[in-house]
């Protein structure tokens, strides 16, 4: 039995002075993993297939959102919901700690 994960993981990257938001989807199969990144740039890392194509063909956005989609078996939103319902995340009824310290 190999075991999934998801895992999804936002920043910023990009110049201090304009910066641009990312969201990094992870899906996980056993010992192969894919990883979607999307900000600044959207591009495919895994080691179940290479988003370079050696005839330097240009891809895009789309592209590369549908063959994660197929490999993880899911469309984007469906993956976000899955996450959320994994690892919800709930808020603090005190408020945010940073406004104690």
């Amino acid at each position: 039995m190999s075991l999934h994960t998801i895992s999804i993981k936002h920043g910023v990257e990009g110049p201090k002075h304009d910066p641009w938001a990312y969201t990094d989807y992870t899906f996980t199969k056993g010992n192969q993993y894919m990883t979607l990144h999307r900000g600044l740039g959207t591009r495919l890392t895994s080691t179940y297939y290479d988003s370079v194509w050696a005839d330097g063909a240009v891809v895009t956005e789309g592209e590369l959102v549908k063959k994660f989609e197929e490999w993880v078996g899911m469309d984007i939103d469906r993956f976000e919901k899955v996450h959320d319902r994994l690892h919800p995340h709930f808020d603090d009824p005190m408020g945010n700690p940073s406004d104690f310290i």
